[in-house]
């Protein structure tokens, strides 16, 4: 897990401020609601770790961006992250481009 944090720092702050959820939380299936496919939606990947969800959103025709990362690279840059996520959001035409 160290590797995936920019310093020790990081790391303890993050590991203070997460919630802790009980093993059901993580056994439970979602129920996906009717019309849940024509919704708009966007997909941003780290790297290939979520390939499947990522093709999963290209197969609903949403913007799909992947950039080199680990699970955590919303840490480690989160300006490269905000402006991938600004330019997805221009792409769905809900902001304006990115400065």
């Amino acid at each position: 897990m160290a590797a995936l944090f920019p310093d020790c720092q990081t790391r303890g702050r993050i590991e203070r401020e997460q919630s802790r959820l009980p093993l059901s939380y993580f056994e439970d299936q979602l129920v996906v609601p009717d019309g849940w496919d024509d919704l708009a939606g966007a997909y941003l990947a780290f790297g290939e770790t979520y390939s499947h969800e990522r093709d999963a959103a290209e197969h609903r025709h949403w913007p799909v961006t992947t950039v080199a990362g680990d699970h955590l690279h919303l840490v480690n840059d989160p300006t490269q992250v905000a402006t991938v996520v600004s330019d997805l959001l221009h792409r769905m035409g809900i902001t304006s481009p990115p400065l």
